[in-house]
């Protein structure tokens, strides 16, 4: 084996692995942002620049934790 071998043995692993990453992301993180954008209808930002949109969308995941911590807390009441 020569040095042309092993490094594209190595780059077919990498995109290996980061295919598995993907897939696993899409598991723990989309969902999150698809509950934002059609449960809560919260699709486009309002207000412009990349700061503005930054704090928006952290106001956004704030209230949507805020919301999953509201219902649990409910869930565990009754």
């Amino acid at each position: 084996m020569d040095g042309t071998d092993a490094s594209h043995e190595q780059f077919h692993a990498q995109q290996r692995h980061q295919a598995q990453l993907q897939a696993k992301a899409k598991i723990t993180i989309e969902p999150v942002f698809g509950q934002i954008k059609y449960n809560r209808r919260v699709d486009r930002f309002m207000r412009r620049g990349r700061a503005a949109v930054h704090s928006e969308l952290r106001l956004v995941a704030a209230t949507h934790n805020l919301l999953k911590l509201h219902n649990h807390w409910i869930a565990n009441t009754t």
